[in-house]
């Protein structure tokens, strides 16, 4: 397991879905620069996030 810190960005708890997808990619980004296979998650999230987010700005 790497041992590297993750990133500034997703030590505060995210207000507003922008502010998710911001996050996953922060942790993304970071899984692929230290070889570990945490972003899995991430990125399969992150892709439904985006579509949740499309989703309701077609019902406003």
């Amino acid at each position: 397991m790497n041992t590297a810190s993750f990133p500034a960005s997703i030590s505060t708890p995210a207000t507003s879905t922008g502010e998710v997808i911001t996050q996953l990619t922060a942790i993304i980004e970071w899984s692929k620069q230290n070889d570990s296979c945490i972003g899995y998650f991430a990125a399969l999230y992150r892709r439904v996030t985006i579509q949740v987010k499309k989703y309701c700005r077609q019902l406003l």
